[in-house]
Order: structure tokens, then sequence, then C-alpha cells
């Protein structure tokens, strides 16, 4: 249904990959979900606060450069004021997260990291709470809204659209509205409590993900499988709309 739902809405506008303009500045990432350092180092510094400070590097494509590569990041962790632990994980995709609690551990992840690919290392959010906020703002208006809010817990994924409030609507729609000509996208969060959340407060982002990001999707497995259609092909439209506005 969600292939035949999108050669639909293609050709309504009479463009496959229209979506692909929903974000102008990052449009060169196109679906494959882009940078995720790009996107959290395009929030503007007057919202830096909410993000999880990190450092990247790229590792080198030479050979036995291990040891330099490790003094590297060890340069960069200390000039951010970053210590153990640390999360790691690829700058693009999703697999090959982990968290580095000393330096052999970092040794041994970068060791096994492909050669020539930029890596995050990132702050460790202590905060046990993890969520996914779906949201969108239409080119021209002056703000955005949550369309969908995903807690995490135990591998698992529950539907939390009765936690979006007001006030979280507006940190994300802040953060958001800080960047470059960002209208579609995921915040991941790690937060202290629900209510917290329900705040916008004691939260932090993680993750900041495109267009290309929200196509994998996380659904509460207690949804019936019509509603999860339902929701995908609405994002879609979403989507669409989005890039013909552009």
């Amino acid at each position: 249904p969600s292939i035949v739902s999108w050669i639909g809405f293609s050709l309504r506008y009479r463009s496959l990959t229209l979506p692909t303009v929903a974000n102008p500045y990052h449009a060169k990432r196109g679906m494959g979900g882009g940078s995720k350092s790009d996107y959290l180092r395009d929030v503007a510094a007057n919202e830096r606060r909410w993000i999880a400070d990190f450092v990247t590097l790229t590792r080198s494509t030479a050979p036995r450069t291990l040891y330099g590569d490790l003094e590297r990041v060890r340069q960069s962790l200390g000039a951010a004021g970053l210590a153990f632990p640390l999360i790691a994980k690829p700058d693009i995709g999703r697999h090959g997260v982990c968290r580095i609690d000393d330096v052999p551990a970092l040794r041994e992840y970068l060791r096994h990291f492909p050669r020539g690919e930029r890596l995050i290392l990132q702050r460790l959010v202590p905060h046990a709470g993890e969520a996914t906020a779906l949201y969108a703002r239409l080119p021209g208006m002056q703000s955005g809204r949550i369309l969908s809010l995903t807690l995490r817990a135990g591998g698992l994924c529950r539907d939390a659209r009765r936690h979006i409030t007001p006030a979280l609507e507006g940190r994300l729609d802040a953060i958001a509205r800080s960047m470059r000509e960002f209208h579609y996208g995921e915040f991941h969060l790690r937060f202290a409590s629900t209510d917290d959340l329900m705040r916008g407060d004691d939260l932090s982002v993680v993750e900041i993900k495109g267009v290309g990001g929200t196509i994998d999707h996380a659904w509460d497995p207690s949804l019936p499988v019509a509603e999860v259609y339902r929701r995908l092909i609405n994002r879609q439209r979403i989507m669409f709309l989005i890039g013909d506005r552009n």
C-alpha cells in the first residue's frame, strides 16, 4: 500500500523524488538519510544547549594509522571538553552504535571502523527515557507541529501521542526553525521523565534525521495495521506537499 500511495502522489505532483527538497539545504543528501553530524551542526547557537555535545573523526585511508587517528580524536575530545563514557556511531547509517568507556575501548572501535568513513563520538546522556518525535512545518508558516511521538523501551516501541504538549512542540519547533530550511524530519530524544518530556525540559537531542531517515519508522505493535498505513500515507502526503511548496 505504501508503494502504491507513493506512486499516486508522484503522479499527482509529476515527480517521484519531490520529497527530497522538503529540506532544501540538505536536499543533496536525497532519501539516503544523510549525515547525522551535518543536521546537528546546523542547529543555531541559541538552541545548541539542547543538543548532546559531540565530535567527529574521519578514519584515515592509509594503512597503520590507527594510533594517529586515536590521538587526533583524543585531542578533539579534550578541546570539546568531552570525557568518557561516550557513545560512538557512524555518521551515516544505523549500525555500529556502541558505548565507549575508556581509551582501550575507543582504540578497538576505531580498529574495526571502516577507513575513509566518518564517525561520531557523543556525550553519553544518562537519562533512561528515549523517544522519537516526527516534526513537520509547511514552508512559509511561522511554526510547525509534532506529527507523532514514539517512546522506546527494551527494544519495543509505544505510541505516545497523548504526551505531545504545546511545550514540547514549542521546544522542538524552536530547534527546527533555528536550522536552515528544515521542514520535515525526526528528533531522537533522551529525557529524564515523561513529565520532563511533556514540559520540553531536561531533555537532549541525540540525533536529527531528514526525510530519508523517517522512511524506515518503528511502530507500536499494538496499533491496528490499517492505522499504521493511514499514518504512513499521511506522512507521504505531507512530504510531497512540503516538497511542492519548496
